[in-house]
């Protein structure tokens, strides 16, 4: 049975699950295997459980150990910056208006001596 992992074609035994794939990985890349077991996908981006089966030609990726930033952080970020162009354009005319002037309101007028 072949199976590819990050561009890595390994050939591990009938049956391997997605485990016996990943340590064969990094055993063949000469690379230390992490505590935590990394994220695994496969070629249309869904997580594989490390006990999932393979089949032949499955094509694994294994995800880097940096953490994605969730979008919505990004998204909140964009929505704080365009809420606060308009307040940032305002400040420039505060200075240059004038105070408002004064009216004195007249509510009866009485004629009595």
């Amino acid at each position: 049975m072949k199976i590819t992992v990050n561009s890595t074609l390994l050939e591990p035994h009938s049956g391997a699950r997605v485990k016996d794939a990943v340590l064969s990985f990094y055993m063949n890349s000469g690379r230390r295997v992490p505590k935590k077991f990394p994220t695994v996908e496969d070629r249309f981006g869904n997580r594989v459980a490390p006990d999932g089966e393979l089949i032949e030609g499955n094509i694994l990726f294994i995800a880097s150990g940096r953490k994605k930033r969730a979008p919505t952080l990004k998204v909140l970020a964009a929505a704080l910056i365009i809420g606060l162009l308009p307040v940032c354009g305002s400040l420039k005319h505060a200075g240059t208006a004038t105070p408002p002037e004064r009216q004195a309101v007249i509510f009866a007028v009485n004629d009595m001596h």
